[in-house]
């Protein structure tokens, strides 16, 4: 997948399966620029798997999340969901906060996807589930700010 087709290809097949559409900007009469001439020939990557794949994660490894989106984040759940489909196992996950929207990382845990968690922060079913005993491992609270050493401090 490394010409600009392949990757528009991988991105319509991608959008037809979320029901959604693609913007097409043919369609739009644009002077180009030096960054859109680029983004015809940049590395980008279509779809999520893609992106796991190519950044070299391996079982037993820290996934690392922060909360932009509060009750809103998708992301985290998005993202354990595709990496449970493909199979990996024993996972950190250091988010700065978990709340009432990741109850579906319940399942995760339970699977063995996920086996440790540090976080600032821990609301909702997860947090019962996991005070009544879910998880092997304790989870490890750090301040919202430590996050970022304690993981490039291993």
């Amino acid at each position: 997948m490394n010409t600009y087709k392949d990757r528009q290809e991988a991105i319509a097949q991608q959008a037809a399966a979320m029901h959604k559409n693609v913007y097409d900007d043919t369609k739009v009469s644009k002077n180009p620029t030096e960054r859109q001439e680029l983004q015809k020939v940049s590395p980008k990557l279509a779809t999520l798997e893609e992106a796991i794949r190519r950044s070299g994660l391996k079982d037993g490894m820290t996934i690392s999340f922060h909360h932009h989106f509060r009750g809103g984040d998708k992301v985290v759940n998005m993202v354990v969901d595709k990496l449970a489909e493909m199979g990996f196992k024993n996972l950190h996950l250091a988010a700065s906060s978990l709340s009432d929207v990741h109850a579906p990382l319940i399942e995760h845990i339970r699977n063995g996807v996920i086996t440790r968690i540090s976080t600032s922060g821990l609301r909702g079913e997860l947090a019962k589930e996991i005070s009544h005993g879910l998880m092997k491992e304790p989870v490890i609270f750090r301040s919202h700010g430590g996050r970022g050493s304690a993981i490039a401090n291993g």
